[in-house]
């Protein structure tokens, strides 16, 4: 079975005197992927949205479970003219 997860980091958009506040989200991003990384999950896709107070990155991650009995039924949820 597969699992997918989704990390959230708002960057404050800083001036040069507030760099450590952003340097300190970033590490924090860094951190909860280690955790997801160890968890077993894997980084399959970074969007990152610029705006004029913060940088959102959305990080999405999949981890597949080696453990679990798969039918065929779960391995093809979507086959041939589904949507």
């Amino acid at each position: 079975m597969q699992r997918i997860d989704s990390l959230a980091t708002l960057i404050p958009v800083v001036g040069e005197d507030e760099i450590p506040r952003q340097l300190a989200k970033i590490t924090e991003r860094d951190e909860d992927l280690q955790i997801r990384f160890q968890q077993g999950y894997v980084l399959t896709h970074t969007a990152v949205i610029s705006g004029p107070q913060f940088t959102t990155y959305v990080d999405t991650l999949i981890r597949t479970d080696p453990t679990s009995e798969r039918s065929g039924r779960d391995q093809h949820q979507f086959g041939p003219g589904r949507p």
